[in-house]
């Protein structure tokens, strides 16, 4: 509908402003300048968030942070709310064991039975899925809708967190891209991709795996 609507405009006919003698006009023109990019603008971001399927990683309990970080500080929850308000119509939550599906609301995946670790799971859902992918850890207690949508400008990726390490779980991943064969970390996985320096939103881009690392940040 909104493809119409900027069509539609670009396609009226309409008067030369180098022919007005009056300043309405003029006016006017600069007006539908600004009225064009803007829809323009608009449109391009949808079709960017459209494409993309955001996955959240709430495997499980965490044994250095001793609790389930899929529950903490408004956990897999407010991070949906996040990729909502963002603009992604898709997302998936990655739940770990099947008995943990019913923790979470909207669209659950467990882990199936073949996939041993998390680099196997991230394997196979980027085979499944078959779109662009914006990972998110379920412990990215930090990101907010201006960093997601920041992240998902990048069109690809791994963001540098504040002491300017790579966070390969929060990686956004093209659509033809598929992980490292060899690769025997995590880390090595998203090798491939570049880093991305995210700027005024690096504080953002970090994810806790203790409780003194939640106190450092």
């Amino acid at each position: 509908m909104l493809k119409m609507f900027v069509d539609c405009l670009n396609g009226c006919q309409r008067r030369d402003p180098a022919e007005s003698e009056g300043p309405s006009w003029r006016g006017f023109g600069v007006f539908w300048q600004n009225l064009s990019g803007h829809l323009t603008a608009l449109m391009k971001w949808r079709e960017v968030v459209v494409m993309v399927t955001v996955l959240i990683l709430a495997g499980g309990k965490s044994t250095r942070m001793g609790q389930d970080k899929a529950m903490m500080r408004g956990g897999v929850e407010r991070l949906v709310a996040v990729a909502r308000d963002a603009g992604i119509q898709r997302i998936i939550t990655l739940c770990g064991a099947v008995e943990r599906s019913s923790l979470f609301e909207g669209e659950v995946w467990p882990d199936p039975a073949s996939c041993e670790s998390l680099m196997d799971v991230i394997r196979w859902v980027i085979r499944e899925v078959g779109d662009e992918i914006q990972f998110i850890p379920c412990d990215a207690f930090q990101l907010e809708v201006s960093g997601l949508k920041a992240l998902i400008s990048s069109q690809g990726g791994v963001p540098l967190d504040s002491n300017a390490m790579r966070q390969p779980l929060l990686a956004r991943c093209p659509a033809d891209w598929m992980p490292k064969l060899d690769a025997n970390n995590i880390l090595s996985m998203f090798a491939d991709l570049a880093s991305l320096d995210m700027g005024k939103y690096t504080g953002q881009m970090s994810n806790f795996n203790s409780p003194e690392a939640m106190s450092a940040g």
